[in-house]
């Protein structure tokens, strides 16, 4: 989304004028287009049916590719928080809300139901076979109508259906945007770092307390009954507050200890990450062995179902401190200068988002299986530059029609 010019700290904690293209930030552009490129990178087919653990292992990066999820959402709590609230010297003011849903609707809605109905209409022209049972679609009507509501992540049956899975990341962003009035009004009285810590908390407790023990079971019968726990808002609630925290860093309305700016810290968040993620164990020792002798004694528990839950709460961090350091450098020539490229495909990585699904679909039965290495990557050299190129063509016709190019209007309050 378009970001407003503002003041930026510099290294010495003094404000300068950042200028940035079309009043954008290019590092947190080109963080976008490495996330979306990333979670396309994981839905290209890449596994054969039946391979050998150090195949697998070979190819587990690609597997990776997901944690565009809590990349995406830490920018989008530090774009939103920076756009509607923080100000320069750390003013908090108070977004008109009604203003606020009307420009978010305005600007992704519309995108998202062409992008819908495209996918719907794809569905309709392959056999049901070619998508995993969460992805079809049993009852249309129900389907579109939480789709259209944007509730469809909070239901068994919906998060990931209507032929394109990737839409539950939509639903959790709106229902974010919801939770993110809760943070607006309890920052006039509380720190940035505590409400931070009040998040995690949440998430956590979210995630151990709901997803671990309920796993797949829903509440309720027939089609509407709620489930799928792990798609909704409050275990992702961290990965929007640090980016908002990281907007008020980037105005200089909060002061982070110098390894919030590190990409040493980084790292390691990402490490933890890797080490934490389900993926990584199940390559380490999750296995019909292990399982059978562990069953389900708290080692099981704490090591292959606690600790996965960690995984993408370590990587937001490290997306965290990514930003702060990216948008810290962003004046500096070198960093402006590799970032810029990767800009341009990050200012339409909603549209690639959106539609990468249904161009996968089409595409990857043309191509050679995934069976051979030769045969993955040509499937990655033709199917992402083809997920690009067609982002782009619906950029242009359908996205940047909808972009919202003034401020909000706001409202002075007491910090």
């Amino acid at each position: 989304m378009p970001l407003p010019q503002t003041s930026v700290p510099n290294r010495n904690g003094a404000a300068s004028q950042s200028r940035t293209r079309a009043g954008r930030l290019d590092t947190v552009d080109g963080l976008r287009a490495f996330a979306a490129i990333g979670v396309v990178l994981t839905h290209i087919g890449h596994h054969d049916a039946v391979e050998s653990k150090a195949r697998r292992l070979l190819l587990l990066p690609f597997d990776f590719g997901y944690v565009g999820v809590p990349c995406f959402l830490v920018i989008s709590g530090f774009c939103i928080h920076l756009a509607a609230s923080a100000r320069p010297g750390g003013i908090r003011i108070q977004p008109n809300w009604g203003t606020f849903w009307k420009r978010r609707m305005y600007r992704l809605y519309p995108a998202y139901i062409a992008a819908a109905s495209l996918s719907y209409a794809v569905y309709r022209c392959l056999p049901p076979s070619r998508y995993s049972s969460i992805n079809q679609v049993h009852s249309i009507g129900y389907d579109a109508a939480t789709h259209a509501l944007m509730f469809h992540n909070l239901f068994e049956r919906f998060p990931f259906s209507l032929g394109n899975g990737v839409f539950w990341t939509l639903g959790l962003e709106e229902q974010l945007y919801a939770l993110y009035a809760i943070y607006v009004v309890f920052r006039r009285r509380h720190s940035a770092v505590t409400l931070a810590s009040l998040a995690l908390a949440i998430s956590l407790l979210w995630r151990f307390a709901i997803v671990v023990p309920f796993g797949s079971r829903g509440l309720g019968s027939g089609p509407l009954s709620l489930g799928s726990w792990w798609t909704w808002p409050f275990g992702w609630w961290f990965s929007w507050i640090v980016g908002a925290v990281a907007a008020e860093a980037y105005v200089g309305g909060v002061r982070l200890p110098r390894g919030c700016f590190s990409l040493r810290v980084a790292a390691l968040f990402a490490v933890v990450g890797v080490l934490f993620s389900q993926l990584t164990l199940g390559q380490l020792g999750y296995s019909r062995f292990i399982q059978s002798e562990l069953g389900h004694s708290a080692t099981w528990l704490v090591v292959f179902q606690m600790l996965p839950q960690c995984s993408d709460l370590a990587f937001a961090a490290c997306f965290f401190v990514c930003i702060n350091y990216l948008v810290r450098e962003e004046r500096s020539r070198a960093v402006s200068a590799y970032w810029h490229r990767f800009a341009k495909i990050g200012r339409m990585s909603y549209s690639l988002y959106l539609t990468h699904v249904p161009v996968l679909m089409l595409l990857e039965p043309l191509l050679p299986s995934a069976r051979s290495l030769a045969g993955i990557a040509i499937r990655y050299g033709v199917l992402v530059p083809a997920c690009v190129a067609f982002g782009g063509l619906y950029f242009w016709a359908v996205e940047r029609h909808f972009f919202v190019r003034k401020n909000t209007p706001v409202r002075l309050v007491n910090s």
